[in-house]
């Protein structure tokens, strides 16, 4: 069975494809070589790259290889207008490029989780996130060297090509879709390509801007030719549809993933270091405790003192008192032996002056 009988047996299911393509693209907020098995594509095949200027092309219905699409209404067998992905573009400094896990298979990412453990600046998002490429089959009609090449892989980021056809394709008498990529009654496409001046990847690479403008369709001169359509191969046998977690991470961080091994040691090794510093706070704790004690009875010592101090002064103050008592001067002399003999006897007047005085001549009656 040849490609044209293949083809008509499941057409119909290119534009539903197509539709679902469009849906996901409005909402998914979310080429390089290396998404490609190279070794697995057919010899002859290369890849298109426009130059500046105007260009005329054939997009090709593109048939399934496999049941792993992420598009799950789409098995094996089935034909696309292109083949649609999410990629994570220039990533790390060898600029590697992976289709996505995350916003194509619902899959652990890495770059995805890394995107959204923390608040990432609009910037910073819009520079790490994937973004939504398509993959065409074309037939380059530039120039008869062009020409002679045959099929051609083309990779482009959907908002230069895929949003431009997703407006034309729409009838604008009575609606309906425009079947471009069918081999007998679709269009060829034309547009022009410039460039808009320099960006800068994730890895602060300056990279030239492109232009894609004026797209629009016009009539081909005739029907894809047989010697054309038997080039078209299965495009997604090519791809690495399902790079791995550690592939990604690796690419990523610059650094292997541990594995769970490494992770249970390295658990180990800072418990360890963890109850170190636990029992190094203990002991400073002790020693502050210890500290706090010496202080402590060094206070109580200065306090036991003290009472010492004024007990002994309160016991000097009694004898004073009952020596006081028992001789009758108020100043602690001898009462009427040192009558006027002493500095203080001055301040005594009166009643004690008058006894200490008759005392005193007692005394030297005596």
């Amino acid at each position: 069975m040849n490609f044209r009988d293949k083809y008509q047996k499941k057409k119909t299911k290119i534009k539903e494809a197509s539709q679902r393509s469009e849906e996901k693209s409005k909402s998914s907020g979310n080429a390089g070589g290396s998404i490609f098995k190279k070794e697995l594509i057919p010899d002859g095949i290369s890849f298109w790259r426009p130059t500046k200027g105007d260009h005329i092309i054939d997009i090709l219905p593109i048939p399934l290889g496999t049941d792993d699409y992420w598009d799950k209404k789409l098995k094996k067998g089935d034909f696309v207008d292109s083949l649609q992905f999410f990629i994570y573009r220039f990533v790390g400094p060898l600029g590697e490029n992976f289709i996505s896990p995350g916003d194509n298979y619902q899959q652990r990412d890495p770059i995805k989780e890394w995107i959204s453990k923390e608040f990432r600046s609009k910037a910073v998002y819009n520079a790490t996130r994937s973004k939504d490429y398509r993959i065409y089959l074309i037939w380059c009609h530039d120039t008869p060297e062009e020409e002679k090449k045959g099929v051609q892989i083309w990779e482009v980021a959907s908002h230069f090509m895929q949003k431009a056809l997703d407006k034309l394709k729409v009838n604008p008498r009575g609606g309906g879709i425009l079947d471009y990529w069918d081999p007998d009654e679709g269009k060829s496409v034309m547009f022009s390509f410039d460039d808009s001046g320099t960006y800068e990847d994730p890895n602060g690479v300056s990279r030239k801007s492109t232009e894609y403008s004026g797209h629009r369709f016009i009539d081909r001169e005739e029907p894809i030719p047989e010697k054309i359509l038997s080039q078209i191969f299965e495009v997604d046998t090519c791809l690495i549809l399902h790079p791995t977690y550690e592939e990604i991470y690796e690419a990523f961080y610059q650094t292997p993933l541990k594995s769970d091994k490494d992770k249970k040691a390295e658990e180990v090794e800072d418990k360890e270091i963890e109850e170190e510093e636990e029992v190094e706070e203990e002991v400073e704790e002790e020693e502050e405790v210890e500290e706090e004690v010496e202080e402590e009875e060094e206070v109580e010592e200065e306090v036991e003192e003290k009472p010492k101090k004024s007990k002994k002064k309160k016991a000097i103050e009694v004898k004073k008192a009952k020596k006081k008592a028992k001789s009758g001067c108020p100043h602690g002399y001898e009462f009427g032996v040192d009558f006027e003999t002493k500095e203080k006897c001055e301040k005594c007047e009166g009643d004690i002056w008058d006894k200490c005085f008759e005392k005193n001549e007692e005394l030297e009656e005596d």
